[in-house]
C-alpha cells in the first residue's frame, strides 16, 4: 500500500495481538473451531456472526454472537448472545 499504510495496519494488528496472552489466544482459537463445527452440523454453511463495539470513551467493550439454529426449512431460530466489560 502506498505511503506506509500497510505497515501501519500490520503494526496495529501486532499491537492488538500482544495485549492478549498467548494461552488465551490458543484457547479462543480452539473454542471458535468447536463452535464453527457445531454450527456447521445444524446446517451446511451456518456460522456464527460476531459484532464488536466499544463506547466512545474506549473504556467499555461489547461483543455479540448471532447464530441460526435452523429448526426446519420454514422455521428459523436466530439467537443472539452478548457480553460486555469495562477496561477501566
Amino acid at each position: 500500500m502506498s505511503q506506509g499504510v500497510g505497515t501501519y495496519i500490520r503494526g496495529l494488528k501486532e499491537e492488538a495481538e500482544n495485549k492478549i496472552p498467548v494461552h488465551m489466544r490458543k484457547l479462543t482459537e480452539k473454542v471458535l473451531q468447536v463452535l464453527a463445527a457445531e454450527c456447521g452440523k445444524v446446517r451446511l454453511g451456518n456460522r456464527l456472526l460476531f459484532d464488536f463495539s466499544t463506547e466512545r470513551d474506549g473504556k467499555a467493550f461489547f461483543c455479540s454472537a448471532c447464530t441460526d439454529s435452523f429448526i426446519s426449512f420454514f422455521r428459523h431460530s436466530f439467537r443472539v448472545y452478548s457480553e460486555g466489560g469495562c477496561l477501566a
